[in-house]
């Protein structure tokens, strides 16, 4: 079902979740360039806990409700996000930008911090903003982490089932720091790549 640019309106969504509800056929809606605010969504999101067959698959670049998602990320399916902040220095805005997506009721499912000038702080910090414990793809690359932060991310990544890519190139983790991310890994099968 494309709905796209059509001007919905939080009003016009409220009517589509309350059809959609009842549809078993659609299994995909487009609905970008709508102008729904956080009524709207949490309409559509209530429908899709109704009616679990259908995702919200398309991405929502131009929907005002999403700000910088147009900018750094984009939707992929059922409430998961993918994020690429690389090769920018994450700031005030940045981490307003992350924090705002669990209001949402996003989740990360991919966190691409390559060459972004993070250290072990601006990790610790991150940690109370988002949650690692979903993300599937993880890139830390190129950014001179140190031991200290190895351990941090065998931590916080220990509850993590579905972490499949871990990029950790060029960094300064040393023996201890892989270590810690060797103790991680341990007998997780759901790893595709993992680069150190």
């Amino acid at each position: 079902l494309n709905l796209c640019d059509n001007v919905l309106g939080d009003q016009g969504m409220e009517g589509l979740s309350e059809g959609i509800q009842q549809n078993k056929a659609v299994e995909f809606l487009y609905i970008s360039d709508n102008h729904f605010g956080q009524r709207g969504m949490n309409r559509l999101k209530k429908a899709q806990k109704i009616n679990k067959k259908f995702s919200i698959a398309h991405y929502l670049e131009k929907t005002p409700i999403y700000g910088a998602l147009k900018k750094w990320a984009c939707l992929a399916e059922k409430g998961l996000v993918k994020v690429n902040l690389s090769d920018q220095k994450i700031g005030p805005k940045e981490i307003e930008f992350l924090s705002s997506l669990p209001r949402k009721g996003l989740a990360i499912e991919s966190l691409n911090l390559s060459n972004t000038g993070i250290n072990l702080e601006m990790l610790n910090y991150l940690k109370e903003v988002i949650s690692f414990e979903k993300i599937k793809h993880l890139n830390v690359a190129k950014n001179q982490l140190e031991s200290d932060c190895g351990k941090f991310l065998g931590t916080e990544l220990l509850n993590n089932s579905y972490l499949e890519v871990l990029d950790l190139r060029e960094n300064k983790l040393g023996l201890k720091g892989a270590k810690c991310i060797a103790q991680f890994l341990g007998d997780k099968k759901n790893f595709i790549y993992v680069d150190l």
